[in-house]
């Protein structure tokens, strides 16, 4: 009598067991998502937050595709051009969408020294992010694209901060 049960109990573990583990977001790090990545860029004309489906796409200059960047919202300490200050303050995209980051860069100080160091966390609708500070590297420049959050002319922007889902590892720093 008890054999039949610890056949079914076999199958089930075995089952459970042949999925992949999910990454300490919940989310499971696959080859489609592995290199999504969350830009907090300072422009000449304000802070935007932009999204990369993959993060190559975002080392030669490329502009966010269309519908992939948005001005911040929350936080404080507007700089002069309307760029803001991302140590020790929260932010979220604009407008809400199924990608909205929310993101808490911690109350540190920026150094370019410190490039790829932990610098907080973030949180969209497929799961958790790790962010870490980048160099100031030009990301993209005048003209790139234009999707919901408007037009991208708005001079150079420069990254200040990526981030990575929980449990991806750090790809090359890129200067």
């Amino acid at each position: 009598m008890i054999w039949p049960i610890i056949v079914i109990a076999f199958q089930l573990f075995t089952a459970a067991s042949a999925s992949p583990l999910p990454t300490p977001s919940g989310t499971p790090i696959t080859e489609t998502n592995k290199n999504n990545i969350w830009y907090l860029a300072n422009c000449v004309s304000g802070s935007m937050i932009a999204y990369y489906d993959d993060l190559v796409l975002s080392q030669h200059g490329e502009a966010p595709a269309k519908g992939n960047f948005y001005p911040v919202s929350g936080g404080s300490g507007q700089l002069l051009g309307g760029a803001v200050t991302w140590e020790a303050h929260q932010f979220f995209t604009t407008p809400p969408d199924p990608k909205r980051l929310n993101v808490s860069i911690n109350d540190r100080v920026w150094a370019k020294d410190q490039a790829r160091a932990e610098a907080g966390h973030g949180t969209d609708g497929s799961g958790n992010w790790q962010c870490y500070q980048d160099t100031q590297r030009i990301l993209w420049t005048l003209g790139g694209a234009t999707g919901m959050s408007g037009d991208l002319s708005n001079g150079n922007c420069t990254a200040q901060y990526f981030c990575l889902r929980l449990g991806r590892g750090l790809p090359p720093l890129k200067t």
